[in-house]
């Protein structure tokens, strides 16, 4: 059983509350993350309200002071105003709230429906390293990066795997492109989802990296790694969170391309590739030994995947 909020007494409640301060009374059990999505979420995507860049950027300042300002609950209440009838006539309507960590590997597949493809062509076609060639200096760095990671992995914990080894192989990739691609960590991602049984959940949380178009901040995500998790002593599911952010970086995207991904556990290194409700997973590949090399190309590789699909 998944647990969500069900705010529907709040809901209720916003027929007699219009003024900004009565919206904030009722939402503050709600955590100051979470509150002001909420509304937005549940004031314009309903009926397909589309926020314009002035609340797009109410949102950007709420995430940053963490507070609910006067203004931007008298723009909520004009929305709500707007909103409010359509509202009415959907007297069925229910509205969850999950973050990623929540999320395990059955219930998504239980939820949306997502179908597992082995040997999908598109992963298929992202392993394919055979063509790519390594420069000595990439050798070089790879072949110390290897080291670290086969003496110290046991004891590493998950901060000291992405400090260590991880932002080594991401320094070395260099994932930025002028107007193509930029490098984002520990951004907030959050979207509406549809469920098989035309409920909508509000799923939102942190991506351990991001690539992304966009300068300042991810618009339309291309790959997700997500999820570092040390080697030993961990009961988390991985692949279920690292799926869920690639479900909500693939609205972000508007579906226009596949969402690639992968997860690490501790030396091993698993891709994903998501494509619509399709997804598929490959093997295990050993960054300790001589896999590290495949899973550099593969990295490395994604860079000419995004610039063609730029075209």
């Amino acid at each position: 059983m998944i647990s969500m909020i069900k705010p529907t007494e709040t809901l209720e409640k916003f027929d007699l509350a219009l003024e900004p301060e009565q919206i904030h009374l009722l939402t503050e059990h709600l955590s100051a993350d979470n509150q002001f999505l909420l509304l937005l979420e549940l004031l314009t995507k309903l009926n397909g309200f589309k926020f314009s860049e002035n609340i797009d950027g109410i949102i950007q300042s709420f995430l940053e002071k963490n507070t609910l300002d006067f203004k931007s609950l008298e723009k909520l209440s004009e929305i709500w105003i707007m909103q409010k009838e359509a509202l009415q006539k959907s007297a069925n309507f229910q509205y969850f709230m999950q973050s990623f960590e929540n999320w395990n590997y059955g219930q998504l597949r239980k939820y949306f429906g997502l179908q597992k493809i082995e040997n999908h062509p598109l992963l298929n076609n992202w392993l394919d390293v055979s063509q790519e060639v390594l420069s000595d200096d990439e050798s070089k760095q790879l072949e110390s990066l290897r080291n670290d990671l086969k003496n110290y992995v046991p004891r590493w914990n998950e901060d000291e795997l992405k400090i260590f080894f991880i932002s080594g192989i991401l320094r070395l990739l260099n994932y930025e492109k002028v107007d193509v691609y930029s490098a984002f960590a520990q951004r907030n991602l959050g979207a509406s989802l549809t469920t098989l049984d035309g409920e909508l959940v509000y799923v939102n949380g942190r991506v351990d990296f991001l690539v992304s178009a966009g300068d300042y901040s991810p618009e339309a995500p291309y790959f997700c790694l997500h999820e570092y998790k040390k080697e030993r002593g961990t009961d988390s599911d991985p692949l279920g969170q690292l799926l869920v952010a690639m479900l909500v970086a693939q609205t972000h995207n508007e579906e226009k391309f596949p969402l690639y991904g992968a997860y690490v556990f501790g030396r091993n290194w698993i891709f994903v590739i998501l494509d619509k409700d399709q997804y598929s997973i490959s093997r295990q590949f050993d960054a300790s030994e001589e896999p590290i090399y495949e899973v550099y190309k593969i990295l490395r590789k994604l860079k000419g995947i995004i610039e063609k699909q730029q075209q």
